[in-house]
């Protein structure tokens, strides 16, 4: 946002702008970032599927490792958490991209 060159303030009501990733910073703060005039769409739409995929794939990963009796049942607690947890940030991240995909293209 540092070569940020026109702020414009929405409120809520007001439709989404077109071609735009969003974050949310707070409950009462999302911010649009459009990205046709300062990326190559196709490009970013390439990298964020390849992201994508390796996600996916980390995804099965990890729910392979959870259902195989062998890790669960001779793994410390403490790793089984870990990598539930890490399978819930991997689903977070994975819904994120679905998101933006669906917001740019």
């Amino acid at each position: 946002m540092a070569r940020l060159s026109n702020l414009q303030i929405i409120d809520h009501n007001t439709e989404i702008p077109e071609q735009c990733i969003s974050e949310i910073i707070n409950a009462q703060l999302e911010v649009y970032l459009p990205l046709a005039q300062a990326v190559d769409l196709q490009q970013e739409q390439k990298r964020i599927q390849k992201e994508l995929q390796a996600k996916q794939s980390l995804l099965q990963n990890l729910e392979a490792r959870l259902q195989n009796e062998g890790y669960v049942s001779k793994a410390p607690a403490h790793l089984i958490e870990q990598t539930k947890q890490q399978r819930t940030e991997v689903k977070n991240q994975i819904a994120k991209m679905q998101q933006q995909l669906t917001e740019l293209f």
